[in-house]
């Protein structure tokens, strides 16, 4: 919460435009193979303790570069813009904790019956020598 009075529970995740998600489940940290629907054709996701039951929301190759994260009470907000980044993660310690994690990820979590050749895993990027790579990330607090 960002004000004295606000919960965990006020807050949402804004999507610019409508938005449908599913997100890959984990197992022990890992990727398990397995996906879940969460969001059709929706612009918001309210913040609950629940949606963390499973361990982090973690998506692929989704279609939006901006998340804000408001108060449904205050209208206090934490945007993120995140150019580049094919892979997110959301998570939180679980219920009680007083804060929630926006990662933009250019790698993700191994998978439970994947290789474990670095270079087999999925998201690594290869760069040839002296090559580069950049990709932009900016919190906007309002």
């Amino acid at each position: 919460p960002l004000l004295p009075g606000e919960s965990f529970e006020d807050y949402v995740f804004d999507f610019d435009h409508p938005v449908t998600l599913e997100r890959h489940l984990l197992q022990g940290g890992l990727l398990a193979g397995r996906t879940e629907p969460l969001l059709h054709e929706q612009t918001e996701l309210p913040l609950t303790y629940d949606l963390f039951v499973q361990d982090a929301l973690v998506f692929k190759h989704f279609d939006f570069t901006n998340l804000t994260l408001r108060s449904r009470r205050s209208g206090r907000s934490v945007r993120m813009r995140f150019d580049g980044f094919p892979y997110l993660g959301l998570w939180t310690k679980g219920p009680g904790a007083q804060f929630v994690c926006i990662e933009p990820w250019q790698g993700i979590a191994s998978a439970v019956s994947g290789s474990e050749e670095l270079a087999d895993k999925e998201g690594i990027l290869t760069l040839a020598p002296a090559g580069q790579f950049i990709s932009s990330y900016s919190i906007t607090i309002a």
